[in-house]
């Protein structure tokens, strides 16, 4: 049947997996220690614990969000572009984006074009076209 608690599992849950993913994403951008203090931190958020407890879409357009800036990291980490984790991360984008509309494209695409541009040490994006020519 469907009760109160059904409903709020989602929430609950996509909060669950935004805390889960910040560990990974912290862990690979400052080391496990800090990034388990971050997650900690999250975690203590009224914030972040209200909006998991509501009916609302903010804790899965959070979980798409910070998803896709580690699978995007993941993609440009090294100078040569890994095209499995890109694609991915563009998969979770149109998650994004599906969820609460272009938001996510401004959310994950804007940090992951900016830390190309700063740092020489990730992979460089380009625009191609279907043929491959730019």
């Amino acid at each position: 049947g469907v009760g109160i608690w059904q409903a709020r599992l989602t929430g609950a849950l996509f909060c669950f997996l935004t805390l889960a993913v910040c560990l990974e994403l912290g862990s690979l951008l400052i080391g496990r220690k800090a990034a388990l203090a971050g997650s900690i931190m999250l975690l203590l958020c009224p914030g972040f614990l209200i909006m998991g407890k509501l009916l609302l879409l903010d804790s899965m357009i959070t979980l798409f969000t910070v998803t896709g800036i580690l699978t995007g990291f993941l993609a440009i980490r090294q100078t040569k572009l890994h095209k499995t984790w890109w694609t991915l991360c563009a998969f979770i984008c149109g998650l994004g984006i599906l969820t609460k509309g272009p938001i996510a494209l401004v959310l994950i695409g804007v940090p992951l074009f900016i830390a190309c541009l700063l740092d020489s040490r990730f992979a460089r994006l380009k625009l191609t076209s279907i043929d491959g020519k730019s």
